[in-house]
């Protein structure tokens, strides 16, 4: 039986009513996190937190601990609150198919997921490019073309404010693509694509909603 997030009552004294959004993300660098609470500087309606976990990068160590820090922060689906497991493919077949598995048994914690890296994402706002990447190095140095100061621990979140709803096209634009191959994702077939869209499309949405 899949196991799903339990939804425990609010304790008032710990929690805001504002929708809590979870984000787990792997590896020991903090792009992703700066990247993603920067949109919290711009809204006050929901609360974004971030755990960088890492030396846990497996998908399926990944999931059990989101699942303990739901508990723990007794966050409720009925009150809006959201968790994701960001994390890359890396050109990765068996990763992909452990990823999907994981998913089918618990829902409840979105998988978001980049091909081959989270670099795609930010690439993704400077140009629509189908151009596949063997490696995620491949996809920083193509990056470093438009952030050429770009590192793992870089708050690019400054540098491509301005052209976020042009990612936001272009990420869609290449999951109607592999989607119209009838591709499994995430699979390897997929180079490059992103799911971060989908968190972010959340926020524009709780942002607005809350102003």
């Amino acid at each position: 039986m899949a196991r799903t997030f339990s939804k425990k009552k609010r304790n008032k004294a710990t929690r805001t009513p504002n929708p809590l959004i979870l984000i787990i993300a792997e590896g020991q660098n903090v792009t992703e996190s700066q990247y993603f609470k920067s949109f919290q500087e711009q809204h006050a309606g929901f609360n974004i937190k971030v755990l960088i976990l890492g030396h846990i990068t497996d998908p399926a160590g990944m999931q059990k601990t989101i699942l303990r820090y739901w508990n723990q922060y007794e966050m409720d689906e009925g009150k809006g609150d959201k968790a994701y497991i960001v994390l890359d493919l890396d050109c990765d077949e068996e990763k992909g198919k452990l990823i999907r598995k994981l998913a089918k048994e618990n829902p409840s914690a979105e998988f978001i997921v980049s091909n081959p890296c989270f670099e795609v994402w930010f690439l993704l706002h400077f140009r629509y490019s189908m151009k596949a990447y063997l490696t995620s190095a491949e996809a920083v140095r193509d990056l470093r073309t438009y952030i050429p100061q770009y590192e793992k621990n870089t708050d690019v979140a400054p540098l491509i404010a301005d052209e976020l709803e042009t990612a936001i096209k272009n990420a869609g634009r290449l999951k109607n693509y592999f989607e119209n191959l009838d591709t499994e994702w995430p699979s390897n077939e997929c180079n490059p694509r992103t799911d971060v869209q989908v968190i972010i499309d959340v926020i524009k949405e709780y942002g607005q909603l809350r102003e």
